[in-house]
């Protein structure tokens, strides 16, 4: 069993982009694991992202790029479900919206404040499931080759009682895909973090690790087609709303 490849593309949260490390384009599991399989990468994954903005890069970037006529393999890494974004004029941009109740300083701006106040854990951990839903189901219609995993998931105890009882066959549709490899978070807890957090050196490279063998098992080896494809650039000139022009996520380019 052989999948053609022309391009990986990784959309996730800072985990995924790969904050704090010195060189995030060539120490970051995503570059790690493109490398290994012979292929560029675009990386989507976004400081602070919360499942909204990986659905919308997702639906942007397969847009953009179906011009081109290539292979994507996309892998999609979850986010945390207090997590949101909205677009705010007075920014001209989207603003990520974090809605944890640690997140004091939210109270400050002028939309998070009601959010904040209001956030009740099985609304946003329903979102997560629907958003997570309409992520497969995007990837399956549009016959898109992908691997899952989440890096923030919500607790055992919020996922088991409310999202699994609540809704069986959604739950099973998205925790039990073919296709959906272990929680990341289970390999950051191995190893001692970066002072900002996020996963240090061995962490990324026992991710890639984890990565590689499952890739092969579940889809085979790599045949490496060499077609153009929508860089990162080109993601960033396209929908300059996309929080990447200022500067924000330019380890990357």
């Amino acid at each position: 069993m052989t999948i053609d490849i022309s391009h990986l593309v990784v959309i996730g949260c800072s985990f995924g982009y790969g904050q704090g490390l010195e060189s995030p384009k060539t120490q970051a599991w995503p570059a790690l694991v493109a490398n290994r399989l012979g292929v560029p990468v675009v990386n989507l994954s976004g400081k602070g992202a919360g499942n909204d903005k990986i659905m919308r890069r997702l639906f942007e970037y397969h847009h953009l790029n179906l011009k081109h006529n290539n292979n994507p393999f996309y892998i999609i890494s979850f986010s945390h479900s207090s997590r949101r974004e909205e677009y705010m004029n007075h920014r001209e941009d989207y603003t990520v919206v974090d809605m944890h109740p640690s997140a004091a300083d939210q109270y400050y701006d002028p939309f998070s404040r009601p959010c904040l106040l209001n956030y009740n854990q099985e609304v946003m951990t329903r979102r997560k499931l629907m958003i997570q839903t309409y992520i497969l189901s995007f990837l399956k219609h549009n016959n898109l080759n992908y691997l899952t995993t989440d890096y923030i998931p919500d607790s055992l105890l919020d996922l088991e009682l409310y999202a699994k009882s609540m809704f069986p066959e959604a739950y099973e549709y998205v925790y039990n895909d073919q296709y959906r490899m272990i929680d990341f978070s289970t390999f950051s807890r191995k190893h001692k973090p970066l002072p900002c957090g996020h996963d240090g050196l061995e962490a990324q490279a026992e991710i890639a690790d984890y990565i590689i063998p499952k890739f092969l098992e579940l889809h085979g080896e790599v045949n490496v087609v060499d077609k153009p494809y929508a860089t990162l650039t080109d993601y960033a000139n396209h929908y300059p709303l996309s929080g990447i022009l200022k500067g924000i996520e330019s380890d990357w380019f």
